[in-house]
C-alpha cells in the first residue's frame, strides 16, 4: 500500500483589520464646554442653597477631576456665559459637610447680565 503524501492543513483567515482609532477628543462623552454648561445649569437650579463639588458630582455623574476643574473655570472665568461664586455668609465662605464628615465650599450661580445692563 503506497503511502499517501503528507498536505499541511491550510493557513486559518488572516484576522480582520483592526479598525482606524478614533482620536482621544471623539472618545470623550463631554467636552469642556459642555460640562461647564451643565455644571452651570446644575448650580443655577439650586438657587441659593448652592452645591458643593461633591453635590455636582453625584448629580452629574462626573469624576472629582472634572467637575472640580470646570467649577475652577467657571469660578475664574466671565467667558462661559454665566459664572459662579462662593456662596458668603458676609465676610465668610459658606461650608457644608461632604459625605466623607469633611466641610467644602458651596457654589451659587451668577446669571449672565442681560445685553440691557
Amino acid at each position: 500500500m503506497p503511502v499517501a503524501a503528507y498536505i499541511p492543513p491550510p493557513d486559518p483567515p488572516a484576522p480582520a483589520p483592526e479598525p482606524a482609532a478614533k482620536p482621544a477628543s471623539q472618545l470623550i462623552p463631554w467636552d469642556a464646554q459642555s460640562l461647564r454648561r451643565r455644571i452651570y445649569s446644575y448650580i443655577l437650579e439650586q438657587n441659593y442653597l448652592g452645591a458643593t463639588c461633591e453635590q455636582v458630582e453625584m448629580a452629574l455623574n462626573l469624576s472629582h477631576q472634572t467637575a472640580s476643574a470646570r467649577i475652577t473655570e467657571l469660578r475664574t472665568h466671565r467667558t462661559h456665559g454665566g459664572r459662579i461664586t462662593y456662596l458668603m455668609d458676609g465676610s465668610k465662605k459658606v461650608r457644608r459637610a461632604t459625605l466623607s464628615g469633611r466641610s467644602a465650599n458651596v457654589y451659587v450661580a451668577v446669571p449672565p447680565l442681560s445685553p440691557t445692563q
